[in-house]
């Protein structure tokens, strides 16, 4: 089976969704294309940017699952940013972040839906 076989067959697909110009556009896209698309926003700041995404999506017509991940971030990626930083190091938080944090949640939510 080809890729594209398999999103002719599962045309439902989750996206990591900010709700900026990137995640916006490929929604479209995606969408303009034949896919359902579910907007995935992994919320790690304040109010005001969850409001932005959660106003882009409803805009959009998609739906949106909200994850709050700032004390997983914290625990994980920031914590541990700052205390190599402090040894002198250059840390390089997606390395912790994308695998522990990121991706992880992305995908188990993707599985949700």
């Amino acid at each position: 089976m080809t890729l594209q076989d398999f999103f002719v067959q599962n045309p439902k697909l989750a996206l990591a969704f900010s709700g900026g110009v990137d995640s916006a556009v490929s929604a479209v896209l995606l969408k303009n294309a034949g896919y359902e698309v579910h907007g995935v926003y992994l919320d790690n700041t304040g109010e005001k940017e969850l409001n932005e995404a959660l106003t882009s999506a409803e805009r959009m017509g998609i739906e949106l699952s909200v994850i709050d991940v700032k004390a997983e971030l914290e625990e994980k990626v920031c914590t541990a940013f700052c205390e190599s930083y402090l040894r002198g190091e250059t840390p390089n938080p997606c390395i912790l972040c994308n695998p522990l944090l990121k991706f992880r949640n992305l995908l188990a939510e993707a599985d949700k839906i």
